[in-house]
């Protein structure tokens, strides 16, 4: 590709990226998660590397993550209020929920039904393990890819962890385009790429 593009005499800028990385998951590490939360008066939503909880009555709070905190096993419970995985709570405060249900790294929350999948998966592709994604970004495992190339960007420099909602105003830039105010990237955090 790169060959290509350099046949074209141009002035191209390429920006390679990927939206997460993976981890390895084993059937055994499999958390029910209809057990962990039966007989609460929550919803969980399942992501599988996080489960929002939706609390009925938000004044059983306390309760309710106590009760949560018992069954603590290669997982652990959190007041959406301690969590550093999301830039704007108060934007997305409905879809979040009151709690937090965090799996570890290499560990995945599933139903019942979600088990037997994973058993029909794994004799189906003869695998014992499966790549999963969603867990809190500070896990290495969990970061994606960014490569730049062209004369807008700086030769041979390696920089920190980008965030990909900071890759758009990064491409307005380039292109000499206006950034919209009402984005939640941040072209500060990756001006050191920049030639210009």
């Amino acid at each position: 590709m790169f060959q290509g593009i350099n046949s074209f005499d141009l002035d191209i800028n390429i920006i390679l990226v990927s939206d997460h990385g993976m981890t390895n998951v084993l059937p055994k590490n499999l958390i029910n998660l209809d057990s962990v939360v039966h007989g609460l008066p929550i919803k969980p939503i399942n992501n599988g590397a996080l489960a929002h909880v939706h609390i009925n009555d938000v004044k059983q709070k306390k309760t309710i993550l106590e009760a949560l905190r018992q069954k603590e096993k290669h997982f652990k419970v959190v007041d959406i209020e301690d969590q550093t995985g999301y830039l704007n709570i108060e934007t997305y405060r409905g879809r979040l929920g009151e709690l937090l249900i965090l799996p570890e790294i290499g560990y995945y929350l599933v139903n019942t039904g979600g088990i037997l999948n994973y058993q029909k998966r794994a004799a189906l592709f003869k695998t014992e393990v499966f790549g999963e994604h969603g867990y809190h970004p500070s896990h290495q495992d969990m970061h994606g890819i960014f490569y730049a190339k062209g004369p807008a960007v700086k030769n041979n420099i390696k920089i920190g962890a980008v965030y990909n909602i900071d890759i758009y105003p990064l491409i307005c830039h380039i292109l000499d385009l206006p950034i919209p105010e009402n984005i939640d990237g941040d072209l500060e955090r990756v001006k050191e790429l920049f030639t210009h």
